[in-house]
């Protein structure tokens, strides 16, 4: 089950700010992991496993900040549909900004 759990919130984490669809999914996501990584630091400190623990625990923290961060101070907006048909059908994916926007450097 955790491991299941992992991978799906891993998806949860990465695709909906990637394609900007559900964004509030990335959020959930975070927070539906740490109770996961707040079991895994319990259990690595009663197993002695002080560097596990440590590592679990950094973890932890940046869950807690993505969570917190895109919940309440920087939240991924939604794309619009049209938007969203671009980000989709693209092959490479377009990551970041609006697409009808040059980039910066770019030759109009």
């Amino acid at each position: 089950f955790l491991g299941v759990a992992e991978v799906a919130a891993g998806l949860g984490l990465t695709l909906p700010g990637l394609l900007r669809i559900q964004p509030w999914l990335v959020w959930l996501a975070a927070l539906g992991l740490l109770p996961i990584m707040g079991g895994a630091v319990v259990l690595h400190i009663q197993g002695g496993e002080t560097p596990a623990a440590a590592t679990t625990m950094v973890l932890f923290v940046m869950l807690a900040a993505v969570a917190y961060l895109r919940a309440r101070v920087s939240p991924i907006a939604a794309s619009s549909p049209v938007t969203r048909r671009w980000h989709t059908s693209s092959v490479a994916g377009y990551i970041g900004g609006d697409p009808d926007r040059p980039r910066s450097g770019s030759v109009p």
